[in-house]
């Protein structure tokens, strides 16, 4: 096995440890005792956690060429950080 065949691994094993994570995650408790929905932040992780690695892998096999790649995760970036300070007043009223 080459090392572009442990990347792609590394990269699919990190996609399911991070669906397992945020499952397990969101079915525990809160000290209300309700059970966690799914928010903003979540759907944010969720995105870093599988569209990452999915562009890395589309990339290392060459069905991505490099500005397709760059132009996918600059759009994911953008996304990503558009909202933040906006979420995070709202949180705070």
């Amino acid at each position: 096995m080459t090392h572009i065949h442990w990347i792609e691994i590394i990269a699919a094993l990190t996609m399911l440890a991070t669906a397992i994570g945020i499952g397990i995650n969101r079915c525990r408790k809160n000290k209300e005792g309700k059970v966690k929905g799914i928010g903003v932040r979540v759907i944010q992780f969720m995105a870093l956690g599988a569209l990452i690695p999915a562009i890395l892998i589309l990339a290392l096999e060459h069905v991505l060429d490099g500005s397709a790649a760059a132009a996918l995760l600059g759009t994911l970036a953008g996304y990503l950080f558009s909202h933040i300070s906006e979420y995070d007043k709202q949180s705070d009223q």
